[in-house]
């Protein structure tokens, strides 16, 4: 879907599939893309899972991100959140969709007579659940519904090692359960839906089991569960499995970001509007001022502002953001490019990222006021680590990153993903992000020190990122 633009026409995504299902509005999305960690962060309104045993960062459907590899006997993500619970025994629980990516880990899945559960909301006595699996019988798959003790069964004889792309829609209004398998109906579509109940178990409300027991365990992969209120229409089903990106095509450098699970990230690729959005499932949403948006190509070719050097700015200051910082074990990466080779040489400081507490801790990515150099701090309580990158006169656009660790005793300084230094006796980081100090482009927001020329794709990360991590996020897909 090159092009592709969300819904609300603020983005411009090629090939994102996670925007892709965000534009078709669920009221629970679960990527699946964690590389580590023990939560299944929810991508809308914040209904997170809580992973149990699951391998992280196994190989994804080709979207750039990851997937969850389950054992079958002991792994699965328990999505019984309160809010999605109440959820399930309201409206949900009548008129809804579930879909999800499933593959099994090898060939005698298939045909060894266990019941294998991709996704299951259930009541602890059986009589309401809505589930897809693998069926105990040789190679067969299941989508069911069942309510008030009537069950709508569609089945399908299948063997594959392949992803498959698993969907349901069900409407007790419309009298109708739908089944779909890689975007095509599967079998006749059922009737005679009962009344779904409202006793539904938060244990039984499961990615990759029955039951957090655990019982009827997932072998294999899983990725992208999602729940939609409503019964999506074959055409919008067609949308969620054709999305995926086919063999070949490129990974999506937001993607690439998003795939080491950033605290917050803008990639600044809006084309109209004031709200610079972060687009993780943290929503540390930022706020342009006198930026001119959709300006130029940023360095995997969509749109970036232009900072005119002199009252432009981004606030990315939130009381969401201040809380999850993480000033002891971090990372934060910018990509930046001047207006021209004079900024190298007009004696400015021009700062890209900017973290900062009341003046006693901060983080910079900035451009020197010294002819031609870049630099990158991170200061607290008068201990200075400094990375210098001089000899610079580039019109291109740059990759600029910094690290940090009070556990290893370091800060790493990197420019274009190769490590210029390290620096070790780290001081005590004082105070919270501050409201006037956190911020893109600018040193504040009175305005002082501001960029002139393009940014994009700013990120903060909760760790220390790897020289590994670093370097592959200076390459553009």
């Amino acid at each position: 879907m090159p092009g592709y633009r969300t819904a609300t026409g603020v983005h411009y995504y090629e090939q994102d599939y996670t925007e892709v299902i965000k534009s078709l509005d669920p009221i629970a999305y679960w990527p699946m893309g964690e590389r580590f960690g023990s939560t299944a962060y929810g991508a809308v309104n914040g209904f997170n899972g809580a992973i149990t045993g699951a391998t992280l960062g196994e190989p994804g459907i080709g979207d750039g991100l990851t997937s969850m590899l389950f054992d079958g006997a002991n792994d699965f993500v328990n999505i019984g959140v309160a809010g999605l619970l109440a959820l399930f025994d309201g409206a949900l629980g009548s008129e809804g969709t579930v879909m999800i990516w499933a593959q099994v880990a090898i060939a005698g899945d298939w045909t060894d007579g266990a019941t294998r559960s991709c996704f299951i909301v259930e009541e602890s006595f059986g009589s309401n659940r809505i589930s897809i699996v693998k069926a105990n019988a040789n190679n067969r798959l299941d989508w069911r519904y069942q309510a008030a003790g009537t069950t709508e069964l569609v089945s399908r004889a299948e063997t594959t090692t392949g992803w498959m792309h698993l969907a349901k829609t069900w409407s007790k209004s419309a009298d109708e359960l739908i089944a779909y398998f890689n975007g095509v109906q599967e079998g006749a579509t059922q009737t005679g839906l009962g009344v779904w109940g409202d006793n539904v178990q938060a244990a039984r409300m499961n990615i990759g089991a029955t039951s957090t027991t655990p019982a009827e365990g997932w072998h294999g992969r899983l990725a992208h569960a999602v729940v939609f209120p409503r019964p999506l229409t074959p055409a919008e089903v067609q949308l969620a499995y054709r999305a995926r990106p086919k063999a070949g095509s490129r990974r999506t450098y937001t993607s690439k970001v998003l795939s080491y699970n950033p605290t917050a990230y803008w990639p600044l690729d809006e084309l109209t509007g004031s709200n610079a959005h972060d687009v993780t499932e943290h929503g540390h949403e930022g706020t342009y001022t006198g930026v001119t948006l959709d300006d130029a190509p940023g360095p995997d070719g969509r749109p970036t502002p232009l900072f005119d050097g002199a009252n432009d700015f981004v606030n990315i200051f939130s009381a969401g953001l201040a809380a999850a910082f993480d000033s002891a074990e971090g990372s934060a990466a910018i990509w930046g490019k001047v207006f021209n080779v004079g900024v190298w040489t007009d004696s400015s400081w021009r700062h890209a990222l900017n973290l900062e507490t009341d003046g006693a801790s901060w983080i910079y990515l900035a451009r020197s006021d010294t002819d031609n150099r870049l630099q990158t701090f991170y200061t607290t309580s008068g201990a200075y680590q400094i990375g210098r990158h001089g000899g610079l006169s580039t019109t291109s656009w740059f990759h600029l990153a910094i690290t940090w660790s009070v556990a290893a005793d370091e800060v790493k300084h990197y420019y274009n993903g190769t490590l210029l230094e390290t620096d070790t006796g780290l001081g005590t980081w004082a105070g919270a992000l501050g409201n006037t100090t956190t911020t893109l482009g600018a040193h504040r927001t009175t305005p002082e020190a501001i960029w002139h020329g393009w940014l994009a794709h700013g990120a903060v990360w909760g760790r220390a990122l790897s020289p590994t991590e670093i370097a592959d996020l200076a390459v553009i897909p």
